[in-house]
């Protein structure tokens, strides 16, 4: 290797490092000013990681014009080694391009709710390799924490469905039912049932009505009737009664102790509405 051929790589290898340092002083510089200006977590590490993602574009798009010379020489050795890092490093790239997907087609971002190759939580990181996810469910009900963090890695999204609790529209549909006799009057059950729905959703009417409307720009999606519905089945031991109702996605157990707690108080006011419940009768019969 001629003396002039090596100054001219040593030139490049140092503009490439010039290239890097500029890069990650300024990267560092615009992640102070952002933490400085945003308050809020979620946004705040999004912001920084699309911040990073912007520059390490920048930084391969620079470098590699100033190695661009060499591209056409190497094509073929590039190639033939590219082919065996493809195969020895599958799952790698596999993740990259999930993570690619993650990115730019957005099925979910910092903070939403999912359900991703069956576990379920509130999304806490997103990096090149794995999705970090703050679990809920398991062994807890009611949709509450487990205190756990799982990690999932990326190419999980290529290969199994995801589950979006929060995109777009943050409420879900939930249910709690009420087992009551025969005997009971169980119209007048059911109405003083719909009329505690109906003062839970008066509550958050506005708000579903925003994200109702949000959801529909956004998704195209058509949500139907919000309002809350009671309905009845006949089964061995009574009437069941399911009440259906809107629900925040994070709040779903609180609000169903509450309406449980509403609807058990209003029912022992009534001498005409029992609960039901499983009974066994045993007989000794007497032969004759």
């Amino acid at each position: 290797m001629s003396p002039s051929w090596e100054y001219h790589i040593y030139t490049k290898i140092l503009s490439s490092v010039i290239i890097a340092i500029i890069l990650i002083l300024v990267a560092h510089l615009l992640k102070g000013m952002v933490s400085r200006h945003i308050k809020e977590p979620v946004r705040r590490r999004s912001t920084t990681r699309k911040l990073y993602l912007f520059f390490f574009i920048v930084g391969a798009i620079l470098i590699g014009s100033v190695w661009a010379e060499f591209i056409g020489n190497l094509s073929t050795i590039i190639g033939l080694i590219g082919a065996g890092v493809a195969i020895a490093l599958k799952d790698i790239f596999t993740g990259i391009f999930g993570w690619m997907y993650l990115i730019f087609v957005k099925p979910f971002s910092l903070g939403d709710r999912i359900e991703l190759d069956g576990i379920k939580g509130d999304v806490v990181d997103i990096s090149i390799f794995q999705v970090s996810v703050l679990e809920i469910g398991n062994w807890t009900g009611g949709d509450q924490s487990t205190g756990r963090v799982v990690f999932l890695p990326t190419s999980v999204i290529l290969t199994k469905k995801a589950i979006n609790y929060t995109k777009a529209f943050p409420f879900i549909w939930d249910e709690i039912s009420f087992l009551i006799t025969f005997e009971s009057n169980w119209r007048q059950a059911a109405k003083i049932f719909e009329d505690i729905l109906n003062e839970h959703q008066e509550k958050i009417t506005a708000e579903a009505k925003r994200a109702f409307h949000s959801a529909e720009q956004i998704l195209g999606a058509k949500y139907g009737v919000l309002t809350p519905a009671v309905y009845f089945k006949v089964t061995d031991s009574g009437v069941q009664l399911w009440g259906r109702f809107l629900v925040e996605a994070r709040k779903r157990r609180t609000v169903e102790s509450e309406l449980s707690d509403r609807i058990l108080e209003a029912f022992g006011r009534e001498e005409d509405i029992s609960f039901a419940y499983t009974t066994y009768r045993i007989v000794n019969g007497e032969k004759g």
